[in-house]
């Protein structure tokens, strides 16, 4: 989630907290049906939604992405984004969205959060609420907060651009991981420490310390006391890099990175070199291909942060052609379910414009250049790109993909 989400669950969750329920299912029930939620009741709120209909698989087992013998259990998540919808208020919009991912089957939460804004206690306060309510729910919870994300060194302002292994700079990562295992816990089931880590490895010299400062911030995480063992550590990279894993991870850092963390989380974004949608057979074969080069070349689990596919006509991209990668996606997981205990969405609704201005400038470094796809694509076909990735739209509309994703999250309901 970006900053607007920070207060995700205002309106309810101070009653979360206290024990309290959040939206009855009278209310929910009762929503405006003009505003795009039709297909929610279909699946069903509260007592009798799909996702309360849930047994913890988790329970018992003690290990990172162990499922405790028998078929292993996959968990489904989602980017939680609100719908902009005239007259509600961004709180009721988030807390709504929360409440529609979980019916729709998800039993995880992609929760992502610019660094900056955790210098603020306010969105300690929240993101404490929230992990105890999925706690309490026995939902998982991945916590992005990226050091870098793609070419964009995220650390705060105050740091930002100066020598990565400073005494100011590898204190504020520390008081970072501090405060996450203080105030968190064991709610978190995953923590990862930058996106698309690949992507700012391939443009920072040689020498530049980043990976150092990566290095430094995995050990400390991994050696905390405050961390649970159920706590899995790690970096999020790129499916497309990672595909190539199977030909070694020798230079760039990238051996002794992935060494140190608990599991590989991956993102894929489905956009081909000339900045179009990706074919679903493409789209699908590069996540298969990119779990199966993970498990052959290191043999950890592989977490599936976020895929996430465009119905941009400007990209060729479709509602059908989304739905089809998301099926194609979970029979991926089907098929590897040993291997990938947890795979994410992007998102549930299309996002906010400042957000897809976030996703594309992050990934065009000094303007159009080789960006995120790998190859010369410029910040406006990337721009279309995010704003157009959720399974609903904007205004609260379902897309074909949104039924897809009820569908799939309901194949791994149960073992």
């Amino acid at each position: 989630m970006n900053r607007r989400t920070i207060s995700l669950v205002a309106v309810c969750l101070g009653v979360l907290i206290a024990g309290g329920g959040c939206v009855s299912d009278s209310e929910v029930r009762s929503g405006d049906r003009s505003r795009g939620d039709a297909d929610l009741y279909d699946v069903g709120v509260g007592g009798g939604g799909v996702g309360d209909a849930l047994v913890d698989q988790d329970e018992g087992g003690d290990a990172v992405g162990g499922s405790g013998g028998g078929v292993s259990a996959v968990v489904v998540g989602v980017v939680a984004t609100p719908a902009l919808v005239g007259g509600v208020s961004g709180d009721v919009a988030e807390a709504e969205a929360v409440l529609m991912s979980f019916a729709a089957g998800a039993r995880g939460l992609v929760v992502e959060v610019d660094w900056g804004d955790l210098l603020e206690d306010k969105t300690w306060v929240w993101l404490e609420g929230l992990a105890s309510y999925l706690g309490r729910e026995r939902k998982q919870l991945l916590l992005s907060i990226p050091v870098v994300d793609a070419y964009s060194d995220r650390r705060p302002q105050v740091v930002r651009g100066t020598g990565w292994m400073t005494v100011r700079s590898v204190e504020l990562l520390r008081g970072l991981i501090d405060r996450v295992f203080e105030r968190l816990g064991s709610d978190v089931t995953y923590l990862s420490l930058g996106m698309e880590v690949d992507l700012y490895l391939e443009g920072s010299s040689v020498g530049s310390g980043v990976v150092e400062y990566l290095v430094d911030g995995l050990e400390y995480a991994r050696e905390h006391d405050g961390r649970s063992e159920k706590t899995g550590v790690g970096l999020t990279w790129s499916a497309r890099s990672a595909r190539l894993w199977s030909d070694g991870l020798e230079g760039g850092g990238r051996s002794e990175l992935v060494g140190l963390s608990d599991v590989v989380m991956l993102v894929h974004h489905g956009m081909d070199e000339h900045g179009s949608a990706q074919t679903v057979s493409a789209a699908v074969a590069e996540v298969g291909g990119a779990v199966d080069a993970v498990v052959a070349s290191v043999g950890k689990p592989v977490v599936l942060h976020r895929v996430a596919a465009t119905t941009s006509s400007m990209l060729g991209g479709s509602e059908v052609g989304q739905a089809e990668v998301l099926r194609g996606l979970f029979g991926v997981v089907g098929a590897r379910r040993e291997s990938v205990p947890f795979v994410g969405v992007a998102m549930l609704h299309d996002p906010r414009p400042e957000s897809c201005f976030g996703f594309a400038t992050a990934r065009v470094p000094g303007g159009p250049s080789v960006a995120a796809v790998g190859s010369s694509v410029g910040s406006s076909e990337l721009y279309a790109f995010w704003c157009s990735a959720g399974i609903r739209d904007v205004r609260g509309v379902s897309k074909e993909s949104f039924d897809e994703f009820v569908r799939g999250a309901a194949l791994f309901l149960f073992p």
